[in-house]
Parts: structure tokens; C-alpha cells; sequence
């Protein structure tokens, strides 16, 4: 595809370099052309239907990958009940400490900060943390309108492939 291409940006070149010099474009170079273009098309064609066949193996395997984490979330569940239950189990007959022959099992406090309980309606604003980000939907608004502002401009939109 891409010697196609770049024979396809050589040749056009040439015919206009040539139809500026005669004013005229030689019937060979415009078999050529067509043939390049016929090419060309075989070559998009096959991209084509290969980006569908990936696209359809990609579909697969992103439902399988949903089936497989549901499996994992599912298995994941069970192990943290099954680890609550061992731990109020525990807890009720006062056994911190159990060693088997494979594990050793404690009942320990968590660490790291001590929870907080909050009712956020009666923290008074000086408590409050305050977050401020753009409003994008008014700059745009303001933008479109012509309105010059220094600290945001609209940008070009990019490109993209469509395949139907």
C-alpha cells in the first residue's frame, strides 16, 4: 500500500508538471493512472475486510475477557465472605491467633488513619475543600461566537477512517 501510494502522489505529480508544459497529458500516463487507482482500490479492499476480521476477533475476545472478570469478580466475592465469615467466627469465640500446619491466621487492627464519620450537611464551609474547573461547554459557547479569549482557542478538528 504504501509504494502504491507513493507511486500514486509520483504520477499525479508528473501529469501536472506535464499538462502545465503541453497542456496535454500523455494516454499512457493516464492507463497508468487508472491502473494505479485499480490497485489501489484492490489493496483498500483487502485492508478493509481485514480491519472486519479483526474487528470481529477483537469483539470475541473483549466478550470473553467480560465473561472471564465477571468468573474473577464472582470467585473474588466468595473468598471475601468466606474471609468475613472466618473472621467473625473468630472474634466470637476470642481466638486472635490460629496456626496450621500452612497458615497462621490473625484477627489484627487495622492500621493506617483512623476513619472518620461525617454528616457532610453540618460541616460548616470552612471545613469544605473547594474545586473549581473550566466550564468547557461556556468557552466553547463564547469561542464559536467569535469571542476572543487569551487563555483558550478552538482548535482543528482531526481526521479519521470511515469504512461502511
Amino acid at each position: 500500500m504504501y509504494q502504491l501510494t507513493e507511486e500514486l502522489k509520483s504520477l499525479k505529480q508528473l501529469m501536472l508538471v506535464e499538462q502545465e508544459e503541453t497542456g496535454d497529458v500523455d494516454e499512457s500516463l493516464d492507463l497508468f493512472l487508472a491502473k494505479l487507482k485499480d490497485d489501489l482500490n484492490y489493496c483498500v479492499e483487502g485492508a478493509c475486510k481485514l480491519a472486519a476480521v479483526l474487528d470481529g476477533m477483537a469483539a470475541v475476545r473483549v466478550a470473553e475477557g467480560r465473561r472471564m472478570l465477571e468468573s474473577g469478580n464472582s470467585l473474588a466475592g466468595q473468598s471475601k465472605r468466606l474471609r468475613e465469615r472466618l473472621k467473625a467466627r473468630l472474634e466470637e469465640c476470642d481466638e486472635t491467633r490460629v496456626s496450621t500446619d500452612l497458615f497462621t491466621v490473625s484477627v489484627c487492627k487495622n492500621g493506617g488513619k483512623q476513619p472518620i464519620e461525617i454528616h457532610e450537611e453540618d460541616v460548616p464551609m470552612v471545613w469544605k475543600e473547594c474545586f473549581h474547573k473550566p466550564d468547557m461547554d461556556l468557552i466553547r459557547s463564547e469561542l464559536e461566537k467569535g469571542t476572543p479569549l487569551g487563555f483558550a482557542q478552538l482548535q482543528q478538528r482531526g481526521t479519521h477512517l470511515r469504512i461502511k
